[in-house]
């Protein structure tokens, strides 16, 4: 099991403790999520909707490859991956 850094969007950083970074340890993007979901309580109900799946303004990557396109929640993650969470602008 390795530990990756998790880039966390302004929008999500008062559930946080103000971090715009955060390390986990996991084999995978759903193991890294549930630590940091249990060491930041109000965390969760932020990133998932009633249906447990990341809210539709935000996207994740491991690395440079969209979460969507891979194997979602059981993408495997690497000693010293980088998870970045975007958060989806609007505008007009």
């Amino acid at each position: 099991m390795g530990e990756v850094t998790v880039i966390v969007p302004v929008l999500l950083r008062p559930y946080t403790d103000g971090a715009s970074q955060l390390t986990a340890e996991g084999e995978t993007l759903g193991d890294v999520f549930r630590t940091l979901c249990e060491r930041f309580p109000g965390l969760a109900a932020r990133l998932y909707n009633e249906n447990g799946d990341f809210r539709s303004f935000l996207q994740v990557f491991v690395e440079s490859d969209d979460i969507r396109t891979r194997l979602g929640m059981e993408t495997p993650v690497s000693d010293g991956a980088q998870i970045t969470i975007l958060q989806a602008l609007a505008g007009g």
